[in-house]
């Protein structure tokens, strides 16, 4: 028999796949993955059930696995530099089954935190070496905790800064990102900036120039680990977010989907480790259907700014913002009573590739009753669609009525000369 004909080989195989866009695009995308690629290594109807449902335990039944997923799931993903110790990209995350949306939050690498004596002294007993007052980067906790107690100190360290206990991580190496980004063919991304960079230690080389483009791999890697913005970590963690949706939207459409099944999984063999507990996962299959990248609410933690230690640079949050921002997207289940924007102070930018947008936006909003104080070009990300940032989560809706495919983002860091920041996307109003 061939490795490729053996059930239990396969059922691996799958489970190794789950992870692999658990730790691209979160745990709800994936569900609606493995359906796909179940039913296109294995056939259809019960041939795939049945290979789905194998080995997970005499009392997992058909109606178990397939029942209602009701909690909120709170998730890491963390993703290792080229080293493999420390987490370079950080992204706590939620799936709310109330309203099938997935929150994400940026952790910024830099953060300071303090590790706790009594993991200081774990890890002392195993001779590692830590710093004795526990003062690191939250990059640096899975670096000093090694491999075996890495995501572990992590996930409580994160639970210490924030009070939210992730259900269960997934890391992926760098280099499963980059193959990935190939084989769906590469990520059309509009550049913010000119990138340039090289560090051989790290075999790191980004050398990109703003505009629309489609990446690959490699490039799409250096667009995601580029760190020289003038606005600091605030903008690199918005230029990921950014690019994740664009995955997501390419990797989504059917054709990859189908066509690279493979390439995932062989991704997945190499790169991803997670603790994801598969017995689970059916459990938020019927939140698939008709799901939509505008699904994915991005977020950044509120910070205050930046802090020297020993002549080395710590980014310091805004403790109370942070677990305020953290409490009403992942706890509050009380909808939130919206308030009119008529009254408040609002800018519009232009965040297209056309002279005139912001303009125009202006004029739309004025002639819906709203009044604009500002107008100007948008130095972000440049997206299809309207954005409406916001500084309060009551805000907002009523601009989206107008604004056809707009979203709203709660952006705790907004400027704080306005309520309302409208950035009108490259396909305009």
């Amino acid at each position: 028999m061939k490795k490729t004909d053996n059930p239990v080989r396969k059922r691996k195989i799958i489970r190794k796949f789950i992870t692999t866009f658990l730790g691209t695009v979160g745990i709800f995308l994936l569900a609606f993955v493995v359906v796909v690629a179940g039913l296109s290594m294995f056939g259809s109807g019960n041939e795939a059930v049945n290979h789905l449902t194998e080995g997970l335990g005499e009392k997992t039944s058909i109606n178990n696995i397939f029942s209602s997923k009701e909690e909120r799931t709170f998730f890491l993903i963390a993703g290792t530099d080229d080293d493999g110790t420390r987490t370079d990209v950080m992204i706590l995350g939620c799936f709310n089954p109330e309203t099938t949306g997935i929150d994400l939050i940026s952790l910024p690498r830099d953060t300071k935190v303090t590790m706790p004596k009594d993991r200081i002294d774990v890890l002392k007993e195993k001779g590692k070496v830590v710093p004795s007052d526990g003062i690191m980067k939250l990059t640096e906790v899975h670096h000093y905790a090694g491999k075996e107690l890495g995501m572990d100190y992590l996930k409580a360290q994160i639970y210490d800064l924030l009070g939210v206990k992730p259900e269960f991580y997934v890391k992926i190496d760098l280099d499963a990102f980059e193959y990935l980004v190939d084989e769906i063919g590469g990520v059309e991304f509009d550049v913010p900036q000119r990138m340039y960079y090289h560090d051989p230690i790290q075999n790191l080389h980004i050398d990109l120039y703003p505009g629309v483009q489609t990446l690959d791999g490699k490039s799409a890697e250096g667009l995601v680990r580029y760190r020289s913005y003038p606005q600091g970590d605030i903008k690199r963690m918005e230029v990921q977010q950014a690019f994740i949706k664009a995955f997501v939207k390419k990797a989504l459409t059917k054709e990859n989907l189908l066509n690279n099944a493979a390439s995932a999984v062989s991704a997945a063999l190499k790169y991803v480790e997670t603790d994801f507990n598969m017995t689970k996962l059916p459990g938020y299959l019927k939140y698939v259907t008709g799901f939509k990248t505008e699904n994915i609410s991005t977020y950044t933690l509120p910070m205050t700014g930046t802090v020297y230690i020993n002549s080395k640079s710590y980014v310091v949050l805004d403790e109370p913002k942070s677990k305020e921002l953290v409490q009403s997207l992942f706890y509050d289940s009380d909808p939130v009573e919206e308030e009119p924007a008529t009254e408040k102070r609002i800018q519009v930018l232009n965040g297209g590739n056309s002279a005139g947008l912001a303009k125009k936006g202006k004029e739309v909003l004025e002639e819906n009753g709203f009044a604009v104080e500002a107008v100007g070009d948008y130095s972000g990300t440049r997206e299809d669609n309207p954005r409406i940032f916001v500084n309060s989560r009551s805000l907002g809706k009523d601009i989206q009525k107008i604004l056809p495919e707009s979203v709203v983002i709660f952006d705790p860091n907004l400027d704080k000369n306005y309520d309302i920041i409208v950035v009108i996307g490259k396909k305009g109003v």
